[in-house]
């Protein structure tokens, strides 16, 4: 299982994809590149929820992105809350803003594909 950690300032990515059975390695690779990429959009989008950081909330959020075989958002859904409302509003905001925004690699055209990123909202 690859896991990605970047520190995205007050906000941490952390992205779990898995080899799924009879999955070739060409197709585990473009996840993982693809994966990448959305943290590497998502750290250009970032940004704490101005609310929470008045409150002093933190947590960690686990959302499972689900895409179709035509390179669109499926599903975002939210595996792990962190205790906020807040905090989970926008961590599934910033994924869904980010997917359409991140190129998905040849080797995941035309099919469906799934994977889990986890957020951590951390104050400074």
């Amino acid at each position: 299982m690859l896991v990605i950690r970047v520190l995205v300032a007050a906000l941490f990515l952390l992205v779990l994809p898995g080899l799924a059975r009879g999955q070739s390695a060409e197709t585990d690779s473009a996840l993982q590149l693809y994966t990448y990429k959305l943290v590497q959009t998502g750290m250009k989008i970032r940004s704490y929820p101005a609310e929470a950081q008045a409150r002093g909330e933190e947590g960690t959020v686990t959302v499972e992105i689900s895409m179709n075989a035509n390179g669109r958002l499926a599903a975002a859904n939210l595996l792990t809350s962190s205790g906020h409302a807040s905090l989970d509003s926008h961590a599934l905001d910033l994924l869904e803003r980010a997917v359409p925004m991140t190129g998905i690699p040849a080797a995941l055209h035309n099919r469906d594909f799934a994977f889990r990123v986890v957020l951590s909202f951390k104050l400074p």
